[in-house]
């Protein structure tokens, strides 16, 4: 009976086995894709498509609640714009009132000196 005696080809063996591991890990890659696919879409069919009628009819509510009534949100969004900008004007005015001295934290800077 004759044996081979011939060195093992290691090179050949290395890469056979860095190709089988490299084709496990891409079918994984591949199954895990596949049915995480197919379980999103299940998920989605089973409950993403449903209405929830609750919840529209209280968005409904809330909808005509706010566009109605004695001051509707855009009106009301209005009003607090223009809040603001006279808020704005009006510290402009005191901070160029201060900068300027008409407007002194006290009523006689010369009494607060006497007590220095």
């Amino acid at each position: 009976m004759a044996t081979d005696k011939s060195e093992p080809q290691m090179g050949l063996i290395f890469k056979i086995g860095i190709l089988a591991v490299a084709t496990v890990i891409a079918v994984r890659a591949g199954l895990m894709t596949y049915f995480d696919d197919i379980t999103r879409f299940e998920m989605h069919r089973k409950y993403g498509e449903v209405v929830p009628e609750a919840l529209q009819n209280l968005r409904a509510s809330e909808r005509s609640r706010l566009t109605t009534g004695p001051m509707p949100i855009g009106v009301a969004m209005q009003h607090m714009a223009a809040q603001c900008l006279l808020d704005l004007r009006w510290l402009r005015a005191v901070l160029a009132d201060v900068e300027v001295g008409r407007i002194r934290d006290t009523p006689d800077p010369a009494r607060l000196a006497a007590k220095t």
